[in-house]
């Protein structure tokens, strides 16, 4: 099996800490994923929370986007593609529209 390299090592790692850090703001969203350590706090973000994921969507996007994509392969490239898209999603509901 092949060594992930410096690229693919951070991008787990930024994907990972991305994660933890959203369903710590919105538990609900990480209760729906089966979460259950979650259940307990539903409901209790506030427009400061949603203020503070939309910095920190654009923060992740750009360390993400700076990571040269032809550094991934197979799973990995996948895998960044997809937290790519999500984050784009994400950026654009909670701050262009």
């Amino acid at each position: 099996m092949k060594r992930a390299n410096r690229s693919v090592i951070a991008f787990r790692s930024l994907a990972r800490d991305f994660l933890a850090r959203s369903n710590e703001r919105f538990p609900e969203n990480a209760s729906r994923l089966g979460l259950a350590g979650f259940n307990a706090r539903l409901g209790k973000n506030d427009a400061t929370t949603h203020l503070l994921h939309t910095k920190d969507v654009a923060a992740t996007m750009e360390t993400l986007e700076s990571l040269p994509a032809s550094d991934f392969e197979g799973d990995d490239w996948l895998d960044r593609r997809g937290l790519l898209s999500m984050l784009r999603v994400d950026r654009m509901f909670s701050r262009d529209l």
